[in-house]
């Protein structure tokens, strides 16, 4: 009796398991957005707005200094496609 109750769960079990593991690939499908429906425009309005008096050339001075650590590397790789204020914010 004990046994035969022991394998009915035991089946139960894997049945829900399935279905819980089969609704997670659903799930993920639900999370997808349209990324890349930006506006024309150019971004940052508020960094513009906070900060009036930097031009375009300072974010790229600012941003020229963020790659070393008080003149030290410390291992960052730029990238053809970095993002920074600069090219965010400011129209090319």
């Amino acid at each position: 009796m004990l046994l035969k109750f022991l394998m009915r769960f035991q089946t139960v079990a894997r049945l829900f398991l399935r279905v819980v593991l089969l609704m997670q690939s659903v799930a993920v499908f639900a999370f997808e957005t349209d990324q890349y429906n930006l506006p024309p425009q150019p971004l940052g309005g508020q960094w513009l707005k906070q900060y009036p008096n930097l031009s375009q050339a300072d974010w790229n001075e600012t941003s020229e200094a963020l790659k070393l650590w008080y003149g030290e590397d410390y291992g960052f790789t730029d990238s053809e496609n970095f993002v920074t204020i600069s090219n965010t914010c400011f129209g090319k």
